[in-house]
């Protein structure tokens, strides 16, 4: 959109203009569909005159906030630079300890706006402990922790296709419990682990699907396990392979992430998880959670005893979670802060 024609919309706004990084990610439209009627939100220019006429920048992601070919420090440098001599207040959405490519150069990166931030949003307790205790805030700086919220979906419960349709069309074989891993794969999952240990259960009512596999990846020759390599896929063909499923399993071994949208999903299909020993699982899922730990030994246990009756307890869990985790809920908390430091509060 032309810059001349934001500015002058601007003018004409009584509401408070917020810059918001990465406005077309999943997670920031969920957040902020639901306040539209609180603010004006615009994607973020370094232009003078539109620094003048906002009054804070809500940063999502650090490497995808500047359209630049190479994330480069001193330019992020410049740009916190310039949101200081106009005085627009910062707060930070911090999803991750580094971007999910590990490169390590984006530490600096991210330790600038750190410091620079007038405030943090975490996504659960652990995950602030962990950040502060590796990057160096403001001493004014506030931390808040807002979870992340349940996504919307667009299929409702009563509108799903049945179980048997849905076996059908994903060629599985009707099973008693049905586990299953999705999203992309990141090294902090032990897919591999988790298959091998699934292999050697002795239970024939289990049956595991993976739509996670990076390549190259060697699948036991185990008739139960259904895997594929990971491809995006639309919204409705991932809340079918959702729908067919008794238990997601997310086995993170790992901790080197703050946090994944997978509990999300859990949560707005009312999916038990079978859980690793990471912390932010066990916090943001509570009671939705059954645990494994960590090591072979305490996975296969937990396989061996896995059961209808603690499916139908974590599931039921879900239903509270869904109420505390609710996208209006977690956008008026949202809300709450973007309000208390913007720059015409100040």
């Amino acid at each position: 959109m032309d810059n001349v024609y934001v500015l002058s919309c601007m003018r004409r706004t009584p509401q408070p203009r917020i810059a918001v990084s990465s406005r077309e990610e999943p997670f920031v439209r969920l957040i902020y569909d639901h306040l539209k009627h609180h603010l004006y939100e615009l994607d973020m220019v370094f232009h003078p005159a539109f620094l003048r006429a906002i009054d804070l920048y809500h940063l999502q992601w650090p490497e995808w906030s500047l359209i630049l070919k190479r994330n480069v420090l001193s330019r992020h440098q410049q740009r916190i630079r310039e949101l200081k001599r106009h005085h627009i207040p910062i707060v930070w959405t911090q999803h991750n300890f580094i971007p999910h490519n590990k490169d390590e150069s984006y530490q600096s990166i991210y330790q600038a706006w750190a410091k620079a931030a007038d405030a943090v949003i975490h996504l659960s307790n652990w995950g602030e402990q962990q950040v502060r205790s590796h990057y160096t805030y403001s001493p004014d700086c506030q931390h808040i922790v807002i979870p992340h919220p349940y996504w919307n979906w667009t299929v409702r419960p009563c509108e799903r296709q049945d179980r048997q349709t849905l076996e059908q069309e994903f060629g599985l074989k009707p099973c008693g419990i049905r586990l299953g891993i999705v999203g992309k794969p990141r090294q902090e999952k032990d897919i591999i682990g988790f298959m091998r240990t699934f292999a050697a259960c002795s239970r024939p009512d289990l049956q595991l699907v993976v739509w996670s596999l990076g390549r190259k990846v060697r699948v036991p020759n185990d008739p139960r396990i259904y895997a594929m390599p990971y491809q995006f896929v639309s919204p409705k063909i991932y809340q079918q392979q959702l729908a067919v499923l008794d238990v997601l399993v997310m086995p993170f071994a790992q901790h080197t992430m703050l946090a994944t949208g997978t509990v999300a999903d859990a949560v707005a299909f009312g999916l038990p998880c079978l859980v690793s020993d990471w912390p932010y699982l066990l916090e943001y899922l509570r009671g939705a959670a059954i645990p494994y730990g960590s090591g072979q030994d305490n996975l296969m246990a937990c396989l061996e005893s896995l059961d209808q009756t603690m499916l139908e307890r974590a599931r039921a869990v879900t239903q509270q979670l869904r109420s505390d985790y609710a996208p209006d809920r977690i956008s008026a908390l949202t809300w709450a802060v973007l309000k208390k430091y913007m720059k015409k509060n100040n």
